[in-house]
């Protein structure tokens, strides 16, 4: 008699969570982290528990922090260009997605309760990586620093020997090898040596951390090139002194391929991404994926790290955004996680402080004024920088003259291209807006609604969702909770001459509606107007 084959058992059943803790590298204190970091979005549908969105973000800025400093300890001879073609090559989906089923991750996610669902989920490639990512995370929270190395250790031991990698395991040793070769400033004269010590007690002062390695500093901040410029002319001087004759450059002035400026900007980088994450992740529990990404871009934006200057003695010039980032790299090194958190705690107070108001608009203003004016079928906004690329103004500042298709003109002015054209982004949104009240006055008065209409909603609302559902949703959604609408396929049937599609619109993991039609564009456009109607 032929042996009955064994059933597969249901989609929405697991191994349990301890099995999955014994091979990952790292032993977990708190097994809730890794419950939630196994839970997918179709399993909260049923059961009152989060998923896997919110550790996912911290596990990605994690990630990027372990590759990252991987290279810079053990490649300090690749530029710039190999060491991110080579991240990006750890951090695809197809590499943690392999990485997921190497850690048999993919056996372990909950899932909802659906027919196919288990096979969608565990086939998707995209699901696993974000799985491995929130894994990841997860270690992070649980043990900082050494248990995601040992995660990503475990996940990526052939891959990262194939790169010439060892696994990150442990602390890597920061004072021995990175303070090396910067202790000493040479003969560069009192006067210069002396403003040098003073500007480097001057930024400890305001970071309130003292460097062991002072050098790791005072490269960061560039005065290594002047420095050696120094030391440069010092020994032509010499050398003309001595008619000819040249003394080898001293070795203190050679700065270790460690400690340089674009190597520790490579990775203060990553240092302040995983530092973003991880308060945004702490201080606002209710927020999305979606919302905290958001916020992190503001946050990462060039008036934060002007702000990051200002309060740490760094002046605020062009370079802002790299003098902070090598600044973090450079606390990393010296002082670990800890000495970052603490210089950017004044910072974050305040920042975090202000993302707090619930009417804060989390998109930039170029962002904003194209939704606009895609969402009303209009050409895109133009840029044209002031010709000769500077104004007259006596602090340089950057001119840029934005121009609409209707004939509006405004022009922006800041510290950078960037700079400037946010800023005429955000004057036209002022007019629009103006405008757009003085036409709802001027519509309320010519069509004098009853008195039992008075409560109903704005004709020209409901007008531009009727003929735009999809405009109209994406700015309720951007309104109201900071985010941008997602379309997905759910379904695709029929013959190739007369298809129907079924799409669904999300905001997050949340469903907000689904719609069908002959194309994509009207089934989006359904799913909209269904989103709509049910109210957001």
């Amino acid at each position: 008699m032929a042996r009955r084959r064994r059933r597969r058992a249901p989609a929405s059943n697991h191994r349990p969570v301890l099995e999955f803790a014994r091979g990952l590298g790292y032993r977990f204190r708190d097994l809730e982290l890794l419950e939630e970091a196994l839970t997918h979005g179709s399993y909260r549908n049923d059961h009152a528990v989060a998923d896997y969105e919110r550790l996912e973000f911290v596990g990605d800025a994690a990630l990027g922090l372990v590759v990252t400093e991987s290279m810079h300890f053990q490649r300090p001879d690749w530029d710039g260009q190999r060491r991110q073609e080579t991240k990006s090559e750890l951090v695809s989906n197809q590499s943690l997605a392999a990485a997921a089923r190497a850690l048999a991750l993919d056996e372990g996610i909950r899932v909802g309760r659906g027919r196919n669902a288990g096979e969608e989920v565990r086939s998707s490639d995209r699901i696993l990586a974000n799985v491995f990512e929130a894994v990841l995370g997860a270690a992070y929270l649980d043990g900082g620093m050494p248990a995601a190395r040992g995660v990503l250790g475990a996940a990526f031991r052939k891959k990262l020997q194939r790169l010439r990698l060892t696994p990150p395991e442990g602390v890597p040793g920061w004072l021995d090898r990175a303070g090396s070769g910067l202790r000493s400033i040479g003969p560069l004269g009192i006067r210069f040596a002396r403003r040098l010590l003073l500007l480097r007690k001057r930024v400890e002062r305001a970071l309130g951390y003292t460097f062991a390695s002072p050098g790791i500093l005072t490269a960061a901040l560039d005065a290594g090139d002047a420095v050696r410029e120094r030391a440069s002319r010092s020994r032509r001087t010499r050398t003309r002194r001595t008619r000819g004759r040249r003394s080898p450059a001293p070795e203190s002035s050679r700065a270790a391929p460690l400690v340089n400026r674009p190597a520790l900007r490579f990775l203060g980088r990553d240092v302040m991404h995983l530092m973003l994450a991880e308060a945004l992740h702490n201080h606002f529990p209710e927020w999305d994926e979606g919302r905290m990404t958001l916020a992190r871009m503001r946050l990462q934006s060039r008036e934060f790290t002007r702000t990051l200057n200002e309060h740490w003695s760094l002046g605020n010039g062009d370079d802002a955004a790299a003098t902070a980032e090598a600044v973090m790299g450079a606390l990393y090194l010296d002082g670990s996680l800890g000495a970052a958190r603490r210089a950017l705690g004044r910072p974050f107070k305040t920042a975090l402080e202000e993302l707090r108001d619930p009417d804060l608009e989390l998109l930039d203003p170029k962002t904003l004024l194209q939704n606009r004016l895609a969402q009303a079928g209009k050409e895109a906004p133009k840029y044209e920088p002031k010709r000769g690329g500077r104004s007259s103004r006596s602090d340089g500042a950057v001119s840029v003259t934005l121009r609409l298709a209707d004939g509006l003109v405004e022009t922006g002015v800041g510290r950078g291209l960037k700079e400037a054209e946010k800023d005429a982004a955000r004057r036209a949104l002022a007019r629009l807006d103006r405008r757009s009240g003085r036409r709802r006055r001027r519509t309320s008065r010519e069509s004098a609604p009853d008195p039992g209409e008075a409560g109903g909603p704005n004709p020209i609302e409901v007008t531009a969702a009727t003929e735009n559902p999809k405009g109209a949703l994406q700015e309720a959604l951007v309104k109201k909770e900071g985010r941008l609408p997602v379309y997905r396929l759910i379904s695709e049937s029929g013959p190739e001459h007369e298809k129907t599609f079924v799409m669904e619109v999300l905001a997050g993991r949340r469903a907000l509606g689904r719609g069908i039609g002959p194309s994509k564009r009207k089934a989006e456009a359904e799913a909209a107007a269904a989103a709509l109607a049910g109210g957001i």
